[in-house]
């Protein structure tokens, strides 16, 4: 069994966050029959500052792999410290 340090667990969190925030977005825009264009995902970060994400597709998706996996490319791009808190507000459209 792999155990992951306390540090990497608080790396992940970000990306497992918003493949949750993702799957309820493209739930609520299946149920509409609409798809985004542009999303923002807003990081809080712990030394009180706010990092935006934001991505975007050519046509309107409503697929949340394709979502997931734009974002957490961006993610990965963050300057530590950054921690998020769970909103369904977190992710809007831009």
């Amino acid at each position: 069994m792999c155990l992951l340090s306390p540090s990497a667990r608080l790396r992940q969190l970000p990306v497992i966050q918003a493949g949750k925030l993702t799957g309820q977005l493209c739930e609520a825009l299946e149920a509409k029959g609409l798809g985004a264009r542009q999303l923002d995902l807003l990081l809080y970060r712990v030394d009180n500052r706010i990092e935006t994400i934001r991505i975007g597709t050519s046509l309107p998706v409503r697929d949340g792999t394709r979502l997931t996996r734009l974002l957490c490319d961006k993610i990965g791009n963050c300057s530590p410290p950054a921690a998020m808190l769970t909103a369904p507000e977190m992710l809007r459209q831009g």
